[in-house]
């Protein structure tokens, strides 16, 4: 009955309303999954080292390199909203 109250509390939480068949639905299948947990606790992982990333990261930036950019007047030409030679947004209080 503890999986019952835990999962009627969570949807208290989720402000769900659960029916008595759905409550009986959960709480079979967070049985089932706890199960395969138990499953899982038993392997044996003394010799297994701690896999804080299981995907080697590599470094996939390009090299910062300078170059010309924009000038004032090409980064303005192909907007209508422009002021004074600045972009042109709405105001905000």
């Amino acid at each position: 009955m503890k999986m019952q109250e835990a999962l009627l509390k969570a949807a208290e939480l989720a402000r769900l309303k659960l029916s008595k068949g759905e409550l009986e639905q959960f709480s079979k299948d967070a049985q089932d999954i706890l199960k395969l947990f138990s499953e899982i606790d038993k392997a044996d992982t003394k010799k297994a080292e701690p896999a804080y990333q299981p995907i080697e990261i590599k470094d996939v930036y390009r090299e910062d390199k300078t170059r010309k950019c924009l000038s004032q007047k090409d980064a303005l030409a192909n907007t209508r909203h422009n002021e004074n030679g600045y972009f042109k947004g709405p105001r905000t209080l």
